[in-house]
Parts: C-alpha cells; sequence; structure tokens
C-alpha cells in the first residue's frame, strides 16, 4: 500500500503476513497525515537472507509525514 500526499485513517485494520521482496511489505508513506487505530502488524520470522532488501517491515516513511498512532502493535520486524 503506497500513500503519497494523502490523509488516511485506518482503523482496526489487521496485517499479517505480508511478503514483498524489494522495499516495504505493508505501508509506504509520504507527505501525508497517516492516523492508525486498534490496527495489528505481524509476521514470522524469517531467515536472514529474506530480509536484506527489505527496507521498512511495517511502515516505511519518506518525507514530511504526520504519524498518529494509537493502540497499535508491531510483532517481530525485520528489516535491513
Amino acid at each position: 500500500m503506497s500513500f503519497l500526499d494523502a490523509r488516511v485513517l485506518m482503523k482496526k485494520c489487521e496485517f499479517n503476513n505480508n511478503h514483498a521482496d524489494l522495499k516495504t511489505k505493508n505501508i509506504f508513506i509520504g507527505f501525508s497525515d497517516l492516523y492508525m487505530i486498534g490496527t495489528s502488524f505481524r509476521n514470522k520470522i524469517l531467515p536472514e537472507w529474506r530480509v536484506e532488501s527489505i527496507t521498512g517491515t511495517f511502515i516505511f516513511v519518506i518525507l514530511d509525514v504526520n504519524l498518529y498512532l494509537e493502540s497499535t502493535t508491531f510483532v517481530n520486524g525485520q528489516a535491513y
């Protein structure tokens, strides 16, 4: 999921074992406002060679982002 120049509300969302070979597995965001309420991110632990090209396991934030988190959980994040 990518958000550029956006205003986003995510409420009671679940991200479980998402897959990506490059960049981020879940959310890429820039120049935006992101509000997360009651959201969870969970991944299985991967072998080290599988995560070498991942830049952000759950959220990959670039420039000018306002990120608001409330009752949000992150479990087993891996990135290099």
